[in-house]
């Protein structure tokens, strides 16, 4: 697999393949930003990618520890991150920065795991389907809360 291609491991094929030194986390969250930089903007499922930032944190992949070692997730955009604005999709709390990171992503990012960034929701998790289209169906919504999740896996 090339390094282009990296973004369609998962979890295990990622902690194996960086175990046995195949390739680097840099490598892995490189290949997953150019991915949502091709397909993102026909999509819409991310509202928030922190490029600059998990490159920056893959880059020290040597120093990584965890067992989620150099593994990326994204975050829906009802969970906190103090790196990122929790939006919940709603212009109430544009750019509303949490000074804390909710336990899940805290737990991740213990672990060794790298945050990407935060998918589009429904406002407040409800009902009403974002601008996220469906990636097989275009005109379409992959509907709920977590359209954006569904869009971007």
């Amino acid at each position: 697999m090339s390094d282009r291609e990296l973004f369609r491991l998962g979890v295990v094929e990622i902690v194996d393949g960086l175990s046995a030194g195949a390739f680097r986390a840099d490598d892995v969250v490189q290949s997953c930003l150019a991915r949502i930089a091709d397909r993102d903007p026909a999509i819409g499922a991310w509202v928030e990618v922190g490029a600059e930032q998990v490159l920056a944190q893959a880059a020290r992949d040597a120093e990584m520890e965890g067992a989620l070692r150099g593994v990326p997730f994204g975050v829906k955009d009802v969970i906190d991150t103090s790196d990122m604005a929790t939006q919940m999709g709603s212009r109430l709390y544009e750019g509303s920065r949490p000074r804390y990171d909710a336990g899940v992503v805290g737990q991740l990012r213990q672990a060794g795991a790298i945050a990407l960034g935060k998918r589009a929701t429904c406002e407040f998790a409800g009902t009403e389907p974002t601008a996220t289209a469906n990636p097989l169906a275009p005109g379409r919504t992959p509907g709920g809360s977590s359209s954006g999740s569904a869009a971007a896996v």
